[in-house]
């Protein structure tokens, strides 16, 4: 085979292994002519267009992130057990091996002037700044959610510092000088500083795109990205990702498809090898499925555009790709045959959420408080005239009932067989959640990815895009005390047909 035809191959095993579940050693590994088109095209010269059919003969689930990659003659294994608890949860709350709290001991201190160069506001009215979501028409077209990019990363160090920035509902900017800090450290010839470097050039990066109509300067954001892609790139997914997508879109620059599908090609390469990495349990911070989506979509959809040269290489990946994306879409329909919005689908959850945790609160003995909860819910359920603003500030006092039922649980010393059973019942119905949250995270990332969902929808969008990490972290709390409770193992078997599903739900 010669290197043009590896080279188109290793951007479509992960079709061909689905089908055959055999994998051949190097599909991956053979990328240096694709590594040198971005050097090319910068220089002004047309990168050759390999040869070869790219013949894929299907889709697997690897190449929109449904499942993982195998290799070594391995199946994918991901697939067969997608639609349970611990497969929704495998990697959202995993951050890599460190002790969140500790890092900060190695970290510089916190030092909130140091964001002054690159904010438009006063350094004091930053951390304001940042605790407020950009409204409808304040979105930018670089970055949509920071909630995508949780994970992407290559140490555990930042990986943690950029999830609790994005959980703090506190002192963000903290966070973020530290982060400021890291990416200009001078990493000397150490491979763990130089890591953590690129790191936190590509997270503060990001922070600064996402702020833009906060104050944040997006040319000094985007600075930071290329230089985290001067190094190693293979390891900068998330600049790559994010230079393809401003060439794609033409994002303050000519619209350059080559251009975009030479960069988004090394970030879906790396998130291939991460996934197949998390697959074998050699890395401790697998990809969150929002970033795996996120990068599959867009790139699937870049090399399926008319306008891309060499777009016949990858038809039949395409075709497979849209059969795939109609399915997730035919999926998303509700029991009457309709497919709701956005709006719609994160109302529903919301509620089933409030549901649950009334739930759980009776089955620890905590009646009045689940009373409360069962009130709040019915005032959010009959409110006509919701607006943004309404579904966050349900969302917040949402996120102080899991903060009460989990300091709860930690008092919990005895169930009687009645709790023993409402518990159980509690933890299937939080599991069915999950499960379908990841689906319906699945399908609105690809929405996304493709530009068919418009950024005013978005506005509500959060926490449905929070919503497997949210209900994972409630998970194993629960399952940590029905453990140690004897509270009966539920069987869990999801079913679309459920009336009690999000979809069906839905208005």
């Amino acid at each position: 085979m010669s290197s043009n035809k590896i080279v188109i191959f290793s951007a479509v095993s992960v079709a061909t292994l689905f089908l055959s579940q055999i994998a051949q050693a190097g599909l991956f590994d053979d990328l240096k002519k694709l590594q040198q088109d971005l050097e090319q095209l910068q220089s002004g010269n047309m990168p050759e267009i390999p040869s070869g059919s790219g013949n894929t003969g299907g889709l697997g689930g690897g190449a929109l992130g449904m499942g993982s990659t195998a290799s070594s003659g391995d199946v994918n294994a991901d697939e067969a057990d997608q639609d349970t608890v611990d497969a929704a949860c495998r990697a959202a709350m995993k951050e890599g091996k460190v002790n969140a709290a500790a890092i900060f001991k190695t970290l510089p201190k916190p030092d909130i002037q140091l964001l002054k160069s690159d904010f438009s506001i006063a350094p004091e009215k930053i951390n304001t700044e940042l605790n407020r979501a950009p409204k409808a028409n304040e979105l930018n077209a670089d970055v949509v959610s920071l909630e995508l990019y949780r994970n992407a990363f290559e140490t555990g160090v930042i990986a943690s510092l950029f999830s609790q920035f994005l959980d703090t509902v506190g002192n963000k900017a903290d966070y973020m000088s530290i982060m400021k800090q890291v990416a200009n450290s001078d990493k000397g010839y150490d491979k763990k500083k130089g890591a953590m470097k690129r790191d936190a050039q590509q997270a503060y990066g990001i922070m600064l795109l996402y702020y833009q109509s906060r104050g944040a300067n997006a040319s000094t954001g985007l600075g930071y990205l290329k230089a985290s892609a001067k190094g190693d790139s293979t390891k900068a997914m998330i600049s790559t990702y994010q230079l393809g997508h401003r060439a794609y879109y033409g994002i303050e620059e000519p619209r350059n498809l080559s251009k975009a599908a030479s960069w988004m090609l090394k970030s879906y390469e790396a998130v291939e090898r991460r996934k197949r990495s998390a697959m074998r349990a050699q890395t401790s911070i697998p990809l969150s499925e929002s970033f795996i989506q996120l990068v599959n979509n867009e790139f699937l959809e870049l090399v399926a555009d008319p306008a891309y040269a060499r777009r016949e290489m990858y038809a039949d990946l395409s075709q497979a790709a849209q059969s795939m994306r109609e399915s997730m879409t035919q999926s998303m329909q509700n029991a009457k045959g309709r497919s709701p919005d956005i709006e719609a689908i994160t109302k529903a959850y919301l509620i089933r959420e409030s549901q649950i945790n009334a739930s759980i609160m009776r089955a620890i003995g905590q009646e009045a408080q689940a009373t409360i909860e069962e009130q709040r819910l019915q005032k959010f359920a009959d409110d006509q005239s919701k607006d943004d603003e309404k579904y966050n500030d349900y969302s917040y006092t949402t996120s102080e009932s899991r903060k009460f039922i989990v300091s709860e649980l930690k008092n919990v010393k005895a169930l009687d067989a009645s709790q023993k059973q409402k518990f159980s019942d509690a933890m299937r119905e939080l599991a069915l959640l999950t499960i379908e949250m990841k689906r319906i995270e699945r399908h609105m990332i690809g929405q996304i990815a493709t530009g068919q969902i418009d950024m005013m929808q978005l506005t509500v969008a959060t926490p449905v895009l929070t919503s497997v990490k949210v209900t994972c972290k409630l998970y194993d709390a629960l399952n940590d005390v029905g453990t140690k409770m004897g509270a009966p193992k539920a069987d869990v078997v999801f079913s679309s047909d459920a009336e009690d599903t999000v979809i069906n739900m839905a208005e």
